[in-house]
């Protein structure tokens, strides 16, 4: 683009001054600064969806431990919405008491940002929610650095630990028992086999196995259903359940 700026001098034309400016470079960058927003932005988007997809609470701050972003499930668990949490001391979002003694515990962005390593929260750390409620939580923490290698902030992941711990007991559960009668499985025959025969030898006692077979099972799976043949075990699982002593096992070999 070309603009002529007249020169006068005393109110006579003197000459005139031309300015000239690449409209076509400006427009270049005007559009490569579009698109690094817009991938900016993508990108951002991404990395929201992301966190707040998993099911650990995360809670990032900045250096002076301010809060800049919490997931969906960090506000389910704190009691926090992010919009009311953001830039508030993390000490005031995630408060952390000692189970046992309800001191305040150290914080962990804290330490992350000191130490420059991950640290992970005391055993027995429990929160005090918004609502004042209290929940034990178990979490990590870490330096978040920038390109440059300096510490810009850090990131808090935490769950809570009452609800691992039951999970961890139903996948142990589901580990030695038939998901269809309920009974000990074969795993945990073994073990309690195991431990009745170590303990009959101790004591000079006897042990003893008995194995029972349902004869002409298949033919009712083949005639009546699966349906029906899964409601036939259950039944005889029951039965046999009110037969024995609570010292007594009964398992479900499964059928083959």
């Amino acid at each position: 683009m070309k603009l002529e700026h007249p020169i006068l001098c005393a109110n006579y034309l003197q000459g005139v001054v031309q300015t000239h400016k690449d409209i076509a470079e400006q427009d270049h960058i005007d559009t490569r600064l579009h698109n690094a927003e817009a991938a900016l932005q993508d990108a951002t988007e991404w990395a929201q969806a992301t966190l707040n997809s998993i099911g650990d609470a995360v809670i990032t701050t900045d250096l002076s431990c301010r809060v800049t972003y919490l997931n969906r499930v960090a506000e389910s668990l704190t009691g926090w919405l992010s919009i009311d949490a953001l830039g508030k001391p993390l000490a005031e979002v995630l408060v952390l008491v000692d189970g046992h003694t309800l001191l305040t515990a150290t914080n962990p962005a804290q330490r992350a940002m000191e130490e420059n390593r991950t640290v992970g929260l005391a055993m027995d750390c429990v929160m005090i929610r918004k609502d004042g409620s209290q929940l034990k939580i178990e979490d990590s923490a870490a330096p978040i650095q920038g390109r440059d290698g300096c510490i810009k902030g850090a990131v808090i992941v935490f769950h809570d630990a009452c609800q691992s711990t039951a999970q961890s007991s139903q996948l142990a559960y589901q580990a030695q028992h038939d998901s269809l009668t309920g009974l000990p499985n074969r795993v945990l025959l073994s073990e309690r086999l195991s431990w009745a025969i170590g303990l009959a030898k101790r004591h000079q006692h006897q042990v003893a196995l008995i194995y029972l077979d349902l004869d002409a099972f298949k033919p009712i799976n083949d005639s009546l259903g699966h349906a029906v043949g899964d409601a036939l075990l259950q039944s005889v699982a029951a039965r046999l359940s009110e037969c024995i002593r609570d010292t007594d096992t009964i398992c479900r070999q499964g059928g083959r």
